[in-house]
């Protein structure tokens, strides 16, 4: 767990072995009591402070406040104490389900802009296409685990020289408009990504650091069109328009 919370680990959840022993071996009542004690000791404190750090709102706020408890228990046989505290493996278990609570519905949320919003009644896109989009963005659901570190090393490596290219072909405000919402100005080389905010002849720092606080494609669309005072209709149109040239750059890196 993080240094500096404000969770004091050690003090909460110095007796959590023997109460998970209680749990999974003693009868009734004292199994159900030692749950109830270990729940609002130790994993509720540990939940209070992993909420805010994975930004779910709304109903994902919801989902995560009502599901983490289940997700604990159901997980509890897995707890070594030989192998360290129960705060940590905890706060492990909450923070990788809650992060693929989030991932899970950018997977959803991203089908319904490429299905519903981002391109016309007459075109389809095939379901390949999805899964390409889905595993360059790093989207793709995970059977409730985190990123492993070799796919978070993937995923942050730059774009190729050709896939450079071919973002190149795009109108100079569509291109850094793109790549803002994909998420990829960190996977351009600076001096190329400024000269390219340049020839967009923005008047404001850009991509603003907020954007990183929006995790739903569609906040994301809607931040930056508000931000650059265009009219969200026409940023949409402006990834549409985009949409043939990101299939390739999604092809590129599936091949690579």
């Amino acid at each position: 767990m993080a240094e500096g919370s404000s969770l004091d680990s050690q003090e909460l959840c110095a007796d959590a072995p023997s109460l998970v022993e209680k749990v999974l071996l003693a009868q009734e009542p004292e199994r159900s009591d030692a749950w109830k004690e270990l729940l609002e000791r130790c994993i509720k404190p540990i939940a209070q402070v992993i909420a805010p750090r994975i930004r779910l709102r709304g109903r994902l706020l919801a989902d995560f406040q009502d599901g983490y408890a289940g997700k604990i228990y159901e997980s509890l046989r897995q707890f070594d104490p030989q192998k360290g505290k129960f705060s940590t493996w905890c706060y492990t278990v909450i923070h990788r389900w809650g992060v693929d609570l989030g991932r899970r519905e950018k997977v959803r949320r991203t089908r319904e802009i490429l299905e519903t919003e981002l391109i016309s009644p007459q075109e389809s896109i095939e379901t390949s296409d999805r899964n390409l989009l889905e595993s360059y963005l790093g989207l793709a659901a995970r059977d409730s685990r985190a990123l492993e570190p070799w796919e978070i090393v993937v995923a942050r490596e730059p774009l190729s020289p050709r896939q450079i290219q071919l973002l190149e072909s795009l109108p100079p405000l569509r291109r850094v408009i793109i790549c803002a919402v994909a998420d990829w100005p960190g996977k351009i080389p600076p001096a190329i990504w400024q000269q390219w905010v340049q020839k967009a002849k923005l008047d404001k720092p850009f991509p603003p650091s907020e954007l990183a606080d929006y995790d739903d494609p569609f906040d994301r669309l809607r931040f930056v069109a508000e931000y650059l005072g265009i009219q969200y209709s026409t940023l949409r149109q402006h990834w549409y328009r985009a949409l043939e040239v990101l299939r390739e750059v999604f092809r590129l890196e599936e091949s690579e």
